[in-house]
């Protein structure tokens, strides 16, 4: 999994099950909710190892802090993805 964290918007891409893009998408979701942050999903692709994936796309309403960013990168760490952090 391939992730890239910006201050307006999350791109998760390599993500071969809808099950793992549920998860995802709901941890996200649960982690941000105290702040009062929503956003926008948008999902392309498809499941399979035969192709790339599903790339997940999460729009935030506004722009995250550095300890949301911190904690998004702490996630994605555990889920042993690769991160990349953009400003």
């Amino acid at each position: 999994m391939k992730v890239v964290i910006n201050r307006e918007y999350v791109k998760i891409s390599n993500v071969y099950t809808h099950i793992a893009a549920e998860q995802i998408m709901k941890d996200v979701r649960d982690l941000l909710l105290d702040g009062g942050y929503g956003f926008t999903t948008y999902i392309e692709g498809g499941p399979g190892p035969s192709g790339e994936g599903f790339v997940i796309r999460l729009v935030f309403d506004r722009k995250l802090g550095d300890a949301e960013v911190s904690l998004l990168k702490n996630y994605f760490k555990l889920r042993r993805a690769s991160i990349t952090v953009e400003d």
